[in-house]
């Protein structure tokens, strides 16, 4: 099952949820990205581990955060941005534009627990819940 991969997934697969880390990794998803991703959760991910764990190396951080992302087809701008005005139309936030516009380019769904995303009714937006049943 294609789908493009919002951010908050990302982090959850990170930080804690064995089952988001599962499905992240399971070969039956490929999963596809803006650029944004990357950069945003990145970001969040310093931010919170900075304060977390003392202990947790940026080599430690680096070799998870790269492990974790290697299977995400990271797209270029320039491939979707002819879908980013639309998305910026029915996106909840700005910053979820990009998904959006990658998901209409690409014609497939989003994995997002995001229920601001979900909310818009022109792409399809599963949640963690949802792609396991989709996947079973």
């Amino acid at each position: 099952m294609q789908l493009v991969i919002d951010a908050n997934i990302l982090i959850a697969a990170f930080l804690k949820a064995a089952i988001t880390r599962n499905l992240l990794l399971n070969e039956k998803v490929e999963l596809y990205s803006p650029q944004h991703l990357l950069i945003e959760s990145r970001k969040v991910l310093k931010e919170r581990f900075s304060k977390r764990w003392d202990d947790f190396s940026q080599a430690d951080f680096d070799f998870l955060f790269d492990f974790l992302t290697a299977p995400i087809k990271v797209i270029p701008k320039e491939e979707y941005v002819s879908c980013l005005n639309r998305a910026l139309e029915i996106a909840p936030h700005e910053e979820d534009a990009p998904y959006l516009a990658l998901a209409m380019h690409l014609n497939i769904p989003i994995w997002s627990n995001d229920s601001g995303i979900k909310n818009q009714t022109i792409i399809k937006v599963l949640s963690t819940n949802e792609l396991i049943k989709e996947i079973d």
